[in-house]
C-alpha cells in the first residue's frame, strides 16, 4: 500500500484501553488492485533483552486481491484460445489431408498458451510455488497437449485404417452407432447375368462357340468379383469416416467438459 493512499496523521486515531481493548480508525482509502478484507489489533505484554515487561500494540491486515485485471487480461482470453483449440481440433468437417491442419493449430494455440503463462511468470513475484493464475495456465496447457496428442493419433489410424481398408471391429461400430455394409470381398461365386442368343443375327455360330462363352463368364465373374470388392472397400472407408467423425464428436465433448471444470474450480 503507498503512503499516498493512507489517511493524514491527524486523522488516524489508535485508543488503548486500560482493560487491553484498542479502538482504531481505518486507514485505507481504496487501492485499484487491493481491497481491505479486515483490519484487527491487539495489545499484548512482550518481555525485554533485560527481562523487562513492555505492553505493545499489534496490528493485523488482511488483504485480498482484486482479481477483475487478470480474469479480463489473461484468463479470459486464456479459456477462450482453448475452447477455440478444442473446437478447431475435433470439429469433423474434414477427413483425410486436411487433418495435419487441425495438428498445426493445435499446436500454434498450444504455443500462445505458453507465451501467457510466460506472461504471468513475470507479473507475478517469483516464489516456490506457482500462484493460482499460473495454475490455471497450466493446465489448460495440458488440455491442449492432450488435445493436439489424442488428434495426432486419430490422425496415425484414420491413415492406417484408411490405407489398409481394414474392416471395423462390431464392438466400436455398435458402440459409436456406426452403420456398416456386410458385403463379402471375395464372393464365392457369382452367377453371370443372363443372356439369350438371337438365331437371326450373324454371330450365332461365334456365341454358340463353348469356348468363347466360358471365357465370357469368367470374364464377367471376374469383373462382378471386382465391383463387388470395390464397393465394398469403399463402404469400409466410409464407414470408417463415419467411426472416426464419432470419436471426434466425443473427445470434443470430453474435452470442452474438462475445459469447463478446470475454468470453474480456478474461477471460484
Amino acid at each position: 500500500m503507498k503512503l499516498d493512499e493512507v489517511m493524514p496523521i491527524e486523522e488516524r486515531m489508535a485508543d488503548l484501553r486500560y482493560d487491553g481493548t484498542v479502538r482504531i480508525s481505518n486507514p485505507s482509502i481504496g487501492n485499484s488492485e487491493w481491497e481491505l478484507s479486515s483490519i484487527r489489533a491487539y495489545s499484548q505484554l512482550q518481555p525485554d533483552s533485560d527481562e523487562t515487561i513492555y505492553s505493545s500494540v499489534v496490528y493485523q491486515i488482511e488483504l485480498k486481491r482484486k482479481p477483475v485485471y487478470y480474469v479480463l487480461v489473461i484468463q479470459a482470453p486464456t479459456f477462450i484460445m482453448t475452447t477455440l483449440t478444442i473446437f478447431g481440433i475435433f470439429t469433423p468437417f474434414s477427413n483425410t489431408p486436411e487433418r495435419r491442419e487441425k495438428v498445426t493449430l493445435g499446436l500454434n494455440m498450444f504455443v500462445s498458451i505458453s507465451m501467457m503463462l510466460n506472461l504471468v511468470a513475470d507479473m507475478m513475484p517469483k516464489a516456490s510455488r506457482l500462484p493460482l493464475l499460473g495454475n490455471y495456465i497450466l493446465a489448460q496447457i495440458f488440455v491442449c497437449a492432450g488435445a493436439v496428442l489424442v488428434s495426432i493419433v486419430t490422425l496415425i489410424l484414420h491413415q492406417r485404417c484408411h490405407t489398409r481398408c481394414l474392416t471395423p471391429p462390431q464392438w466400436l461400430i455398435r458402440f459409436l452407432f456406426c452403420a456398416c455394409c456386410k458385403k463379402q470381398i471375395h464372393p464365392s461365386s457369382n452367377d453371370p447375368p443372363p443372356y439369350s442368343v438371337c438365331k437371326e443375327t450373324p454371330t450365332v455360330e461365334i456365341l454358340e462357340n463353348p469356348e468363347l462363352l466360358e471365357t465370357v463368364e469368367k470374364a464377367t465373374i471376374a469383373l462382378r468379383s471386382t465391383i463387388d470388392r470395390l464397393e465394398h472397400e469403399d463402404d469400409i472407408r466410409l464407414t470408417w469416416i463415419r467411426v472416426f467423425d464419432r470419436i471426434d464428436m466425443v473427445c470434443l465433448i470430453a474435452f470442452q467438459l474438462l475445459n469447463v471444470v478446470s475454468s470453474t474450480l480456478f474461477m471460484r
